[in-house]
């Protein structure tokens, strides 16, 4: 009953995906055929950097509330929560001073739309923490819904509003950040049941002790994953993010199921009492293996009709879509990587890796840049970086398990052995 419990938590999870891509692929035709390429663009602008930002400025923290509650009511998520609000109120004043440059050349709408992101920034952390302790305690069903709702929300509104003939890119942006508002609001509350006491030293030594090492690899892996987009939105034009922006959406479409395998490692190997090694190497496997199917798949069918679904302005993506589906096989076999070495409490031996694929994919982003970033050449550097990454966790991984033969010696005896919740 067991392994049956976890396929049905993959299978969820994947359908959850499934679900949320495709909508997302569906609202993503209606904008595209009904604002072009220039108003996916503004769209995608406003979109990406609050995304980057809500995986970059909380340093960890959220997750690592989520790793250490305990189902039960704990000072250290209180403290969790209180340094989320200060971190990302932060990074909202900053946002709001920095808004107006930051759109540039797009629409005075994008400016109103950072600004709004802004403002939101400093609560977004409430709800990563509530979705943090839904993951950790392997309530997937809950954890599921909490997350559904940033994903699924702009897409079911934006195919509203097109039914009733009112879709325009401020409406679109207006939606997206709605959604982000019930998000955090579902969030919280869960947040609320973990909360206990008054803020102590000791609960925010341990917490940053967990979080920055998690962060110092998590930040680069979330930067990394958009910072083609979120370069784009500098150094390219409104309508050339909105094809690239397309294009990584149709490539999307070939990893629910590999990313649901990636994501249940992390819960799988928190409670696992076998042998987490083998497992970790079955799950990456299994997770390649669905990857480039998937992506075989995207490749022969979806991309030669991209142009007859999205509208003439997104005709020719086709090598654009090759060269993602490449990445996204190695960037699924990696977030195995991140769900294992988190799950086991060893979130540092992901460092290195992670840093070095950031500093690569930038500076290959800026020098390509210099005279206008193309999609082509965002998504070649996407690639090239996505195999250096996989290539420096393996020594990584290997040099781990010289050092420390078993798990049990690579995290003190502290992996692992907690039972799950099913609900």
């Amino acid at each position: 009953m067991r392994g049956l419990g976890k396929y049905r938590k993959i299978i969820a999870t994947a359908g959850v995906q499934a679900s949320t891509t495709g909508l997302g692929l569906i609202s993503g035709i209606l904008i595209a055929r009904t604002l072009g390429a220039d108003g996916r663009g503004s769209i995608t602008a406003v979109m990406i950097v609050l995304t980057v930002l809500s995986w970059l400025v909380f340093l960890g923290v959220p997750n690592a509330g989520g790793y250490m509650s305990t189902r039960t009511r704990t000072p250290v998520v209180t403290q969790a929560a209180a340094t989320s609000v200060v971190l990302g109120a932060l990074a909202g004043v900053v946002l709001w001073i920095l808004a107006p440059s930051v759109a540039g050349d797009y629409p005075e709408f994008v400016t109103h739309g950072l600004r709004a992101a802004a403002v939101t920034l400093p609560f977004v952390g409430l709800g990563l923490c509530g979705q943090e302790i839904l993951y950790a305690e392997s309530r997937v069903k809950s954890w599921n819904v909490l997350r559904i709702v940033p994903l699924a929300g702009p897409s079911v509104c934006v195919i509203g509003l097109a039914a009733a003939g009112q879709l325009t890119a401020p409406h679109a942006v207006i939606t997206y950040l709605a959604s982000m508002i019930v998000y955090i609001v579902g969030g919280t509350a869960v947040l609320l049941t973990r909360t206990a006491g008054s803020l102590r030293s000791e609960a925010y030594g341990a917490l940053i002790t967990y979080a920055f090492p998690r962060w110092m690899s998590a930040a680069s892996d979330a930067v990394t994953a958009r910072m083609d987009q979120l370069v784009m939105v500098v150094l390219s034009t409104p309508s050339e993010l909105g094809r690239y922006a397309v294009a990584v959406t149709v490539v999307s479409v070939s990893n629910p199921l590999s990313q649901a395998v990636g994501m249940m490692m992390y819960p799988e190997t928190r409670n696992a009492s076998g042998d987490r090694r083998l497992l970790h190497r079955a799950t990456r496997r299994r997770a390649v293996m669905l990857s480039a199917a998937a992506g075989l798949v995207v490749t022969l069918v979806a991309a030669p009709l991209i142009g007859v679904l999205f509208g003439p302005d997104f005709r020719g993506l086709e090598s654009i879509i090759v060269v993602l589906v490449i990445a996204q096989v190695f960037n699924d076999r990696y977030y195995v990587d991140i769900s294992y070495f988190a799950g086991i409490g060893r979130p540092h031996i992901l460092i290195v890796p992670s840093w070095i694929t950031a500093a690569v994919m930038a500076a290959g982003l800026v020098v390509l840049g210099r005279g206008g970033l193309t999609g082509f050449e965002a998504a070649s550097v996407t690639m090239t970086c996505a195999i250096v990454r996989c290539v420096a966790i393996s020594f990584a991984t290997r040099r781990e398990e010289r050092r420390h033969p078993t798990v049990d010696a690579m995290t003190g005896g502290q992996a692992g052995g907690r039972s799950e919740t099913v609900d």
